[in-house]
Formats: structure tokens, sequence, C-alpha cells
């Protein structure tokens, strides 16, 4: 997955980490994402949408991390505080 651009999936739980996922993602689009947060190896520099409709997420991300321009949609009643961006 190495030149995938476009992440699309409907409430899909994955096993291991996110870091095999390509680094050139542009675009996430995952409904009912199971993670509490989004975890540090998902590798997210080169996204400009992201969609996690219907998430489990509680915490955005763990640890702070640096975004220049990204367009969040989270429709999540679970939300619990978005950290340092």
């Amino acid at each position: 997955m190495e030149r995938l651009k476009l992440l699309q999936l409907d409430h899909v739980q994955l096993t291991g980490d996110y870091g095999y996922l390509s680094k050139q993602l542009r675009w996430i689009c995952w409904k009912g994402f199971p993670s509490k947060y989004i975890q540090n190896n998902f590798h997210m520099e080169n996204v400009i949408a992201i969609d996690l409709k219907h998430s489990h997420l509680q915490l955005v991300w763990k640890q702070s991390q640096v975004f220049i321009t990204c367009f969040f949609s989270f429709k999540t009643h679970r939300l619990i505080k978005i950290d340092k961006v």
C-alpha cells in the first residue's frame, strides 16, 4: 500500500499497527474508527482531509502532532478532548 492516497473504510477493525499504511495518504474516510485515539505510527503528514464519523475517539492524539492544513470531520458522542495539534 505504498502509493495509496485515499483510505475509505466503513466500520473496519484492523489489527496490528498502522505503520504499514501509505505515507502518501491524502484523504482518510473511516466511518466507525474503532480506536479511542489515533496512533502515532498512523502516517498523516500529507493528509488534507480526515473524516472519522461515528468513531470511538475520545482523544485525537496522545502526543502533539504538527499539521499545516487539514480538514477534520468528527461526528461522535465519545470525543472528550482534542489535545495540542
